[in-house]
């Protein structure tokens, strides 16, 4: 190999190598591109409008709503109970759904969420979102301690 092909050799090297080192990516490259793929979601525009009508619906205190929007068993982070259904859940509203997780979910924000192979976390892990595009539902909510 003479001179000049070695210089060709190593420039089409070097290229090569830098074309794979823009990794950067700014907020918006992200946007309308499958954010929460990782927790199980093709749709982002259905988990965030599930995310704000889950937030509207605590705001207005619309417990068969949020009952509604809820997948059954659902068992609590904190102590483990097992909250078997909509009745189960609207009477014991007041301890999931205490201060602390109502002042979270309110302040929380419905775009740009965190999400991993277990979902789409609301706030800093209030709520997680799992399903699918079809039907997104909440499957961990709160850190209450419901009484036995």
């Amino acid at each position: 190999m003479n001179k000049r092909q070695l210089i060709v050799v190593c420039v089409i090297g070097i290229l090569i190598a830098l074309s794979g080192c823009n990794n950067t990516h700014s907020q918006s490259d992200f946007e309308g591109k499958n954010r929460y793929w990782v927790g199980g979601f093709s749709n982002d525009k259905v988990v965030e409008n599930f995310a704000r009508q889950f937030k509207d619906a605590v705001i207005k205190q619309d417990r068969k709503r949020v009952a509604s929007m809820i997948n059954y068993p659902l068992q609590l982070m904190s102590n483990g109970k097992m909250i078997k259904n909509s009745k189960d859940f609207i009477a014991n509203y007041d301890y999931i759904i205490d201060k602390n997780a109502y002042q979270e979910i309110t302040n929380s924000h419905t775009s740009d969420m965190f999400s991993n192979y277990q979902g789409v976390m609301l706030g800093d892990g209030v709520a997680w979102f799992g399903g699918n595009d079809s039907e997104p539902l909440v499957k961990a909510v709160g850190n209450a301690r419901v009484p036995d």
